[in-house]
């Protein structure tokens, strides 16, 4: 496998006494990380999803208004661009060479590069590298001997930024493709169109009046449309090539929603001294708890159903929660149970 290898500068500011003064000074210096970018062939990593150019959302940055996005080992890569007087250029590794070597204002067209690169004050564009009438560069590389003592309060979360940024990349045909976040479709009738698309976690902050589906569920969103507001969304589907790429499917954290409240309702068992009943809660507890901490792999979901049907036939179980947990069976039932939610997210 071909790898493309950059020493990637980082700034932050260093407070302290140099061996030769006496007074502290404060000045930014400048140190290199290594960083390797994968070269994928393009076949590798086929071509996922098409889709307009999402509303509300500026991760996934489109040529001529259209996004694709492509799928590599298990994540999503969208090309990494930027909109520059009406048309798209592309970051190549060539420009981030040039960049390395002779600082971004050698770059023609160097905005491309905010796609890429991080351009926050404090990070890699702060001024990497200027130059005043003689050449000099008033960032230099940090050396440690020139102080008598110092301190910096971001030298090591600098350190983690650049390194992380670096991670998320890969290189197909010539260009940078960065990892993004799974899109999804957000069905909401107070926003136009009423479907969108964009990354699950900016859809989960628009409020309950909001219907998250994943990308390939297209069909179920139409029927719930029709369903709630007796008419289809507007919006233009998303063109899906490899459905195995977008694993989100709210009916996993339907059936996990479900479970967690029919197993908080009947809580208060463990005040009724029934052995049997509050073992069986138990065990549908620590199945939720199991779940949770196994990101809602397809074996503990079936292990919450397992002991949630075990406990509903327990002498103890309060109706309410026997309905919730037959809605959940349901759901569980009906389908495969072989889509995980989301990493990092709870019901």
């Amino acid at each position: 496998m071909t790898e493309l290898a950059f020493d990637i500068p980082y700034i932050f500011k260093v407070n302290g006494v140099p061996k030769r003064g006496t007074k502290e000074r404060t000045e930014f210096a400048f140190e290199t990380i290594p960083a390797t970018v994968q070269v994928i062939d393009p076949g590798d990593a086929p071509v996922a999803a098409v889709f307009d150019t999402p509303f509300g959302s500026h991760i996934y940055i489109g040529e001529n208004g259209q996004v694709n996005l492509r799928a590599y080992y298990g994540r999503i890569y969208a090309k990494a661009l930027t909109e520059y007087s009406h048309a798209t250029l592309g970051v190549t590794p060539d420009m981030l060479s040039t960049f390395l070597d002779r600082g971004i204002y050698a770059v023609e067209n160097s905005e491309c590069l905010r796609k890429v690169l991080p351009d926050a004050p404090g990070t890699i564009q702060r001024g990497l590298f200027p130059e005043d009438e003689v050449g000099n560069n008033p960032i230099r590389p940090f050396k440690e001997e020139k102080w008598q003592s110092w301190k910096s309060s971001d030298r090591n979360e600098n350190r983690a930024k650049a390194e992380r940024l670096y991670c998320n990349l890969i290189v197909i045909d010539g260009m940078f493709w960065r990892a993004v976040p799974e899109p999804v479709y957000l069905l909401d009738r107070h926003i136009e169109p009423a479907a969108v698309i964009m990354p699950l976690w900016e859809a989960e902050k628009k409020g309950p009046n909001a219907h998250i589906f994943g990308l390939a569920d297209w069909d179920r969103m139409v029927a719930t449309s029709l369903r709630l507001w007796g008419s289809e969304p507007n919006s233009k589907r998303a063109t899906i090539f490899v459905d195995e790429a977008f694993s989100y499917d709210n009916t996993t954290e339907i059936f996990i929603g479900l479970m967690a409240k029919a197993t908080d309702y009947d809580g208060d068992l463990l005040k009724s001294f029934d052995v049997e009943s509050m073992c069986r809660w138990a065990a549908m507890r620590d199945a939720l708890a199991l779940a949770r901490t196994s990101a809602f792999t397809p074996a503990t979901l079936d292990a919450i159903a397992a002991a949630a049907e075990h406990y509903v036939c327990g002498p103890k179980s309060s109706e309410h929660a026997r309905g919730l947990v037959a809605k959940a069976l349901e759901i569980h039932d009906g389908r495969a149970v072989d889509v995980p939610v989301s990493y990092g997210r709870s019901p």
